[in-house]
């Protein structure tokens, strides 16, 4: 069975965030025939809709190579724009055509197959193990995170940690992860006084003291870049009043600013810092914050290297060391070991007749199969 089989199969499944179970159905089969010990982990918190999860493992000694992914996928949004149905898969001009192809089930199907095509004849005494959520696309509180927490509850460790994100840029593993931005966000609420624009006597407007606020804090960020890093950036994403009149002043006005930092700074250090410019200019107000994940990277050359190496043989090139992009599941896994993201090309993820080319899938395949072996004589 080949990465296009799995992954034609995968898409099939109409698995919108957070409901994935067919799909775990299927790879934990998938996993108990090669002799994997399947884990079905369901976790719930109040107000959350409860998700299912998978945490497989094979082997009882040695240093322990995960692969991580997740099943979920966005919706299709209009149906009809697509050149078939979003969740049927579909085979055209060399590519799978279908919602989840490259985000990620295109990935899970190549590291499926290329564990197939060795587990017939097992490596080593070597650990290995997956772990697959259902909940990367969604609000992300009752999937990997809480897998990381069972890990550790239970003292299951794992040395190096491979998330098939599509990091691809234009080619088949021309980049690949070894960390990322972390991501903080600030709701600010100054206050004020209701009253008549005419009479602004009577009133204080906590507008120009909000705007005041946010200048400043735009102006105070440090943007330097950082190794392997973008700079940092400060974006402001709402000011509200909610006021329907035109001659009224508002008694409140809010803002919502998101900051994408690189390891200048810490998650902690930049609360402090917002606190202390709102304390000086934005007079009485609240602020509430929202922290992602702190910055990190992977800078183990022992590791990356052989890794670029694998690529290099496959594809004829280096993948670039990044650190762009949004945030993943690797914000939860790099607290309990060395996490390096690669995947297929991402350019059609969450779009319209998103695809994956069927020579990509094979290869992926090859590269991931080459890192298991490589990891099985270390």
């Amino acid at each position: 069975m080949t990465a296009i089989d799995i992954t034609q199969h995968l898409v099939n499944i109409e698995s919108v965030t957070p409901h994935g179970e067919v799909c775990l159905d299927y790879i934990e089969k998938f996993l108990t025939s090669l002799n994997f010990t399947c884990y079905r982990l369901k976790f719930e918190e109040p107000g959350t809709a409860p998700v299912d999860n998978l945490y497989a493992e094979y082997g009882v000694s040695g240093p322990n190579l995960c692969f991580a992914g997740h099943v979920d996928i966005v919706p299709a949004g209009d149906a009809a724009l697509w050149s078939g149905n979003p969740f049927e898969s579909t085979f055209m001009d060399g590519m799978l055509v279908g919602r989840g192809a490259v985000d990620m089930k295109g990935a899970i199907g190549a590291y499926l197959a290329a564990l197939k095509c060795i587990m017939d004849q097992p490596p080593t005494a070597h650990r290995l193990s997956l772990m697959i959520t259902c909940d990367e696309e969604g609000v992300a509180i009752n999937g990997t995170a809480k897998i990381v927490a069972w890990l550790k509850q239970n003292n299951k460790t794992i040395d190096l940690c491979i998330v098939g994100e599509p990091t691809s840029v234009n080619s088949l593993c021309d980049t690949i992860k070894i960390g990322r931005r972390g991501s903080l966000t600030a709701y600010l609420t100054v206050e004020g006084t209701q009253g008549h624009v005419a009479y602004p006597q009577n009133a204080d407007n906590p507008i120009p003291r909000l705007m005041t606020t946010l200048q400043a804090l735009d102006r105070g960020l440090n943007r330097a870049p950082y190794q392997h890093f973008d700079e940092s950036n400060f974006e402001v994403t709402t000011v509200d009043t909610d006021n329907p009149s035109t001659n009224v002043i508002p008694q409140q006005c809010k803002a919502t600013m998101n900051i994408r930092f690189n390891p200048t700074y810490t998650a902690d250090g930049l609360k402090q810092w917002i606190t202390s410019v709102c304390d000086q200019y934005a007079g009485k107000h609240s602020i509430n914050f929202s922290i992602s994940s702190d910055a990190f990277y992977q800078h183990d050359n022992d590791l990356i290297a052989p890794i670029q190496e694998i690529i290099h043989t496959t594809t004829g090139y280096l993948p670039k060391l990044s650190t762009s992009g949004g945030t993943s599941d690797a914000r939860f896994i790099h607290k309990i070991c060395p996490v390096i993201e690669l995947g297929l090309v991402g350019q059609t993820m969450h779009q319209i007749d998103e695809r994956v080319a069927l020579q990509d899938l094979t290869n992926l395949q090859k590269i991931y199969g080459d890192i298991i072996k490589w990891w099985s004589k270390r």
